[in-house]
C-alpha cells in the first residue's frame, strides 16, 4: 500500500515528493471468545461518529490519506521518467560511507 506524495522530498526539488510506501502487518484471531472480547472492548478506544472533526476543531494537526495500491517498481520508473532520468551520484549526497570502509582519521589529543 502506497500514499501518493507523501514521501521523501526530492533532492533536486523539494516540492517534488515521492511515494510513501507503507507495510501493515495486521494479525487477526480466528476466534475470540466472549470474555476476551469484553476485554478487548474496555482498552480500545471506540472511534464515535464526528471523532475526527472534534479531534481537529481542538486544534491538533490532522491529516487524513488515502492509501492505495502501487507497485514500487512502477513508481520508480514513473519517477525517472517524470524527472528526466536525473541521478545523482554518492557524492551529491550527505550520506555514510559505505560499510567496511575506513572511517575518519582518529582525532588527536591536544
Amino acid at each position: 500500500r502506497a500514499i501518493r506524495g507523501a514521501g521523501m522530498h526530492s533532492l533536486e526539488d523539494p516540492n517534488l515528493r515521492g511515494n510513501l510506501f507503507v507495510l501493515l502487518r495486521v494479525l487477526l484471531p480466528t476466534g475470540v471468545d466472549e470474555d476476551s472480547a469484553q476485554l478487548l472492548r474496555e482498552v480500545l478506544p471506540s472511534v464515535a461518529p464526528g471523532a475526527l472533526e472534534e479531534l481537529s476543531a481542538t486544534g491538533e494537526e490532522l491529516e487524513e490519506f488515502e492509501l492505495c495500491d502501487l507497485d514500487p517498481m512502477e513508481s520508480q520508473r514513473l519517477h525517472h521518467v517524470a524527472t528526466g532520468g536525473i541521478h545523482t551520484t554518492s557524492d551529491d549526497r550527505d550520506e555514510a560511507p559505505p560499510a567496511g570502509a575506513p572511517g575518519p582519521p582518529p582525532c588527536g589529543q591536544m
